[in-house]
């Protein structure tokens, strides 16, 4: 991790403790220049000091923010952090420029866990508590058990993600991560078509309009043999005769 000694350690830095791509190639290349600033996708940030941590404590941090999606973060220590050590959350506009992929075709919000301090080896794992709005899964037609929290490390990878309550506006849910990084809340990847590749609001769709579910294909069989099995007078009608 990235050690700076300060006498103000509560400011944190959050071009320090940013993950470094290791890619430094950008196929199509952006307009922007070679120096970023990470506090220009930032739309909404909390943070919390501690003065020292042991190993075993719980180190909570509580976001009041509203406009921020994840509402409570509860961090397990591994091992014991004597220095003042602190937490950013933050709220990305977008997800950062050095991450080419989306996280999902649906994304709900890009955030930011930055600690200060505190590395990824200094703790046993990070229980993330966010919220989803309700209107928001009815606007993208998702399902409440197919939302899921990404991380990203060299890659997007899916979060375990429970959802374990709701109030009159958002579903709530609970996920753990190994480590801090940027996330993103979002629509599962799995929740694509096996079959076809397509999002699953296409089958559905074709699944209404044949009234057939997919995985019966017997019965789409059976009615198709029932055609070809017509008699053969009825030839003249295809002006076969």
């Amino acid at each position: 991790g990235n050690i700076m000694n300060s006498s103000n350690s509560t400011a944190f830095n959050a071009d320090v403790t940013a993950s470094s791509s290791s890619s430094s190639s950008s196929p199509g290349g952006g307009g922007g220049g070679g120096g970023t600033t990470p506090t220009t996708n930032v739309v909404a940030s909390t943070s919390k000091t501690w003065t020292s941590l042991s190993a075993g404590d719980t180190a909570k941090v509580e976001v009041k923010d509203p406009n921020i999606g994840i509402t409570n973060v509860d961090i397990t220590m591994k091992n014991s952090v004597t220095s003042t050590s602190t937490l950013e959350v933050a709220k990305l506009k977008d997800k950062p420029s050095d991450i080419k992929d989306s996280a999902s075709s649906n994304v709900y919000q890009y955030l930011k866990l930055t600690p200060t301090k505190v590395t990824d080896t200094d703790i046993s794992s990070v229980t993330i508590k966010f919220k989803v709005s309700k209107e928001w899964l009815v606007n993208n037609n998702i399902k409440q058990d197919n939302v899921v929290l990404y991380r990203y490390n060299a890659g997007w990878a899916e979060l375990v993600t429970t959802a374990v309550g709701s109030s009159d506006k958002d579903v709530l849910y609970e996920a753990i991560t190994p480590g801090f990084s940027v996330f993103a809340i979002g629509e599962k990847k799995e929740v694509m078509s096996r079959i076809t590749g397509e999002s699953v609001k296409d089958v559905k769709n074709e699944t209404m309009v044949s009234g057939e579910q997919i995985s019966e294909e017997e019965d789409i069989t059976k009615s198709l043999d029932l055609e070809v099995q017509s008699p053969v007078e009825n030839k003249s009608k295809f002006g076969l005769v």
